[in-house]
């Protein structure tokens, strides 16, 4: 489990090191700023006045100067005014729903200032877990939340005031990834079509986080749309938790193959020659294809009682959206140094080139792939699913605005 981590704003973390928890370098700023410039040199002594030479006449002969006006005969300068006060920047509070790649988009929002440049003062917390994250914005603690759009569905099931208003990633984050000794066992390669792949994990055990989790119904969808399989008889759904259990049974050969997302996959191609099957992230799987997976959400009381705050946020998630769309390597760069510098550079390199064709690119939210989900989810149970209808979860109006104004499309 993550636990919950509570940041200071960017800019007093600018002299941070590259740890994930870096210590702050404040004392050395102090120490610079506290220092007064020296002091300066007393004016030397004036030279004593040298005789005049015989042929000029005595200084005493010399009429007088009139006397200057006495000082107070001076108009008085006006007094200077002070400095208009710099305008305070409002407090606000965002939220994660936990530490990982996929909050890119918030993570460049906040340590490269873009929040403080849309005049706020703004904090960072990473509570573990999305219905924490859910409930952080519906009891006030934050302003602005990102987490999986799964969540926000189910607490919008239950009536509770929240709102998506931004796209934060727009394609499913998982990856299939297959042991190498059943991956050369079927003759598996990256050029294998994506319906033989699927056949090919007939008799295989596959790694879920849980039955009925998100992975658990993304493994079923696979099997059964693209396999032509069942799932509770053609294979052997495992469940063994969080996704870094996996790679570890795969080496130990409990699993041939799982459903997950990164690190766990890149650490199971890398270190144990797993096979990369299919990259949900990259539209490999066509009727998946712009799944809407993540979303910023706000308290709908938030879009009537401080409307100008939430368009503020959404300019600044939008310059970063637009950041990662123009200049990805210096997204990369600053987000590694903040938040991942633990995590072996390879494996980092390669799960930013799988996850990076998901990031959104714009905040307004897709209506198609916010319906994906649902027709997902149906044929994965293979049952009817009751659809929440895209205005009552959903609101896209600051997005369109924010978007217009950037010139950003999805």
């Amino acid at each position: 489990m993550i636990r919950a981590e509570r940041h200071v704003s960017p800019r007093e973390r600018a002299p941070m090191g590259v740890a994930i928890r870096a210590v702050m370098g404040l004392a050395v700023l102090a120490f610079v700023l506290g220092c007064q410039a020296p002091p300066q040199p007393a004016p030397k002594p004036a030279e004593p006045a040298k005789p005049a030479p015989a042929a000029e006449k005595p200084a005493a002969a010399q009429p007088a100067k009139p006397a200057e006006k006495p000082a107070a005969a001076q108009p008085a300068k006006p007094a200077p005014q002070p400095a208009a006060p710099a305008k305070e920047r409002k407090k606000i509070v965002v939220n994660t729903a936990g530490t990982s790649l996929l909050y890119t988009s918030l993570y460049y929002t906040y340590y490269s200032g873009l929040f403080q440049e849309e005049g706020f003062d703004a904090e960072l917390i990473e509570p573990a877990g999305a219905p924490l994250a859910a409930q952080a914005v519906l009891s006030g603690s934050t302003f602005l939340g990102m987490t999986v759009l799964n969540a926000h569905i189910t607490a919008i099931e239950k009536n509770q005031p929240l709102v998506a208003v931004a796209a934060g990633v727009n394609q499913n984050a998982n990856m299939l990834i297959i042991g190498k000794e059943w991956a050369e066992k079927n003759k598996l390669t990256p050029q294998t079509p994506l319906a033989d792949k699927i056949k090919a994990l007939k008799g295989a055990r596959i790694a879920i986080v849980g039955p009925r989790s998100a992975v658990d119904d993304l493994a079923r969808y696979l099997l059964i749309v693209y396999g032509g399989l069942n799932p509770d008889r053609d294979v052997q759904l495992v469940p063994l938790g969080a996704s870094p259990n996996f790679p570890p049974a795969l080496e130990k050969k409990q699993i041939d193959a799982f459903v997950g997302a990164s690190p766990a996959s890149e650490i199971a191609v890398l270190r144990f020659g797993a096979f990369q099957a299919v990259n949900l992230n990259a539209g490999e799987v066509p009727d998946l294809r712009g799944q809407l997976f993540m979303v910023y959400i706000v308290h709908r009381d938030s879009l009537d009682k401080r409307r100008a705050d939430v368009e503020a946020a959404l300019r600044a998630v939008g310059r970063a959206q637009k950041a990662i769309a123009e200049k990805p390597d210096e997204v990369k760069r600053l987000i590694r140094e903040k938040k991942f510098a633990n995590i072996e550079p390879d494996i980092f390199d390669l799960a930013w080139k799988n996850n990076l064709p998901g990031f959104a690119r714009s905040p307004v939210i897709d209506e198609a792939g916010y319906k994906s989900n649902f027709t997902q989810l149906a044929k994965a149970r293979n049952e009817p699913i009751q659809e929440i209808p895209f205005a009552k979860a959903v609101d896209n109006t600051v997005a369109e605005k924010v978007a217009k104004e950037l010139g950003l499309t999805r």
